[in-house]
C-alpha cells in the first residue's frame, strides 16, 4: 500500500509545515506529499499569495479543486478524504500533534494515520547554506541587542537602594526586556519572554525576571528572537554584574567561561553530543562547582549544554548526557553552560556555533565580560 505524508497546521505554529512549504500562514492549511508530488492546499484568502511564496517544487492547490459542490469550500477533514481519493493513498504518516478527532474520523472512512516515531523531517537538523545565512543574520541582530543591553546597564547610575537608574527612572527587568524587544522589532525580529533576571531570580534558568535591576547582584540576559521574514531564530546569553563582583561570583563566572570554551573546542562532525556535555560538566566540577540538590532545590549545572537552533528555538540535536548520537556537519547548536545557586543567583554564557567537518564556526563573538563599572 502506498504511504503519504500529511500535516495540517498553521506555519506560525508548526516548524515542520513551514519547513516543508516555505509559506507563512496564521491559519491551518494542508501540506501533503504523495510519491513525487509535494503540495499545499489553501483557501481563497491565501491561494494567490502562496503561488509566489511557496518553496520551489511545492504545488499549490485551491481548496475548491477538491470541492464536491461548486463554490462550496470543503473543511479540512473533507479535504483530506478528497486528497486520499485523488492520490490513492489510504495510509498517511502524520506528526505527533495531528488531530486525534481527524484520525478517528478518517479511520471510519478507511483511511489510516500513523504517527511519526522520529523527527518528521530529520533533515531539519542539518542546515543548508541558505538556512545558515538566515540564522547568522538572526544572531547578528541578537548580538547587537545584547550590546545595547550592556550599554544600558553601563550607563545606569545606582541609587541608595542599589537599584539601577537610567535617565531618571528605575531600570527594571521589565524595562530592559521591553527595550531589547523593541530594538529587535525595529530590525525585523520578534522576541518575547526575553530573560532579564537579577539576583536570586536568575537561579531559575527560565525566570524572565521582574522588578528593579540591582547593583551588587548578577543579571542574566538571554535573548532569543525570531526573524519575521524567515522564521529562523538567534540565541545568546550573557551574565553581567554592576560593580565589583565578590570572589565567589568571579570564580563561578570564570568556571562557566572555561567550560564553554573547552567544550566548544571539541565541536566538529563525528563527536558525540554527550561527550561535549561531559567536558563542560567535568570542567565545572574540577573548578569546585559540583551539581546536586539541597532542601529540595537543585544547584550547579542543572541543564543540558545546548540544543539545535533553526525554525524552532529548541530543536535537534540536543547536547546533553542523554544524546549519544554524533554531531553532523551543518548542525547549528547553542553552547550554554551555567551554574545556579538559590542563595545568590545564576551564571550562564551562551554562543551559537555551526558544526563543520573538522571544526566549527561561531556566529557571535565568544567574548564575555562580567563586571560593568
Amino acid at each position: 500500500m502506498k504511504k503519504g505524508r500529511l500535516i495540517v497546521s498553521a506555519s506560525e505554529i508548526s516548524a515542520d509545515i513551514l519547513y516543508a512549504s516555505g509559506f507563512f500562514c496564521p491559519d491551518p492549511f494542508i501540506f501533503f506529499s504523495a510519491g513525487s508530488e509535494k503540495a499545499v492546499v489553501l483557501s481563497t484568502l491565501e491561494y494567490q499569495r502562496a503561488l509566489s511564496q511557496v518553496k520551489k517544487g511545492v504545488k499549490v492547490y485551491h481548496d475548491l479543486a477538491f470541492a464536491k459542490k461548486e463554490n462550496a469550500h470543503p473543511g479540512k477533514l473533507e479535504l483530506i478524504i478528497a486528497i486520499s481519493e485523488k492520490t490513492g493513498i489510504k495510509d498517511w504518516e502524520v506528526p505527533p500533534d495531528f488531530s486525534l478527532k481527524y484520525a478517528r474520523d478518517l479511520e471510519k472512512k478507511g483511511i489510516k494515520t500513523t504517527i511519526s516515531e522520529s523527527a518528521f523531517f530529520p533533515a531539519r537538523a542539518v542546515k543548508t547554506k541558505r538556512e545558515i545565512s538566515f540564522i547568522a543574520k538572526a544572531q547578528k541582530a541578537t548580538e547587537s541587542a545584547m550590546k545595547m543591553a550592556q550599554r544600558m546597564i553601563a550607563e545606569a547610575s545606582v541609587d541608595k537602594n542599589s537599584s539601577l537608574i537610567l535617565n531618571g527612572e528605575i531600570l527594571s527587568s521589565e524595562r530592559l526586556r521591553s527595550e531589547i524587544e523593541t530594538e529587535l522589532k525595529r530590525n525585523g525580529y520578534s522576541a518575547s519572554r526575553t530573560i532579564t533576571a537579577c539576583g536570586r531570580q536568575s537561579s531559575e534558568p527560565h525566570n524572565a525576571g521582574n522588578g528593579p535591576l540591582k547593583a551588587g547582584q548578577v543579571i542574566i540576559a538571554d535573548i532569543f528572537p525570531r526573524s519575521d521574514a524567515t522564521g529562523y531564530w538567534g540565541d545568546m546569553t550573557r551574565t553581567f554584574f554592576k560593580g565589583k563582583a565578590p570572589s565567589t561570583i568571579k570564580r563561578a563566572f570564570d568556571a562557566v567561561f572555561e567550560a564553554k570554551e573547552k567544550s566548544r573546542a571539541m565541536l566538529k562532525a563525528g563527536v558525540k553530543a554527550a561527550a561535549v556535555y561531559r567536558k563542560a560538566f567535568e570542567v565545572l566540577e574540577k573548578r569546585g562547582f559540583p551539581t546536586g540538590s539541597k532542601n529540595g532545590l537543585n544547584y550547579g549545572f542543572i541543564h543540558g549544554l545546548g540544543h539545535g537552533v533553526g525554525l524552532e528555538i529548541h530543536e535537534q540535536p540536543r547536547v546533553s548526557p542523554m544524546n549519544h548520537g554524533i554531531l553532523e556537519e551543518g548542525n547549528v547548536i547553542s553552547v550554554e553552560p551555567g551554574l545556579y545557586y538559590p542563595e545568590w543567583g545564576g551564571i550562564r554564557i551562551e554562543d551559537l556555533a555551526i558544526i563543520g567537518e573538522s571544526s566549527h564556526v561561531l556566529l557571535n563573538s565568544p567574548a564575555a565580560e562580567l563586571e560593568i563599572p
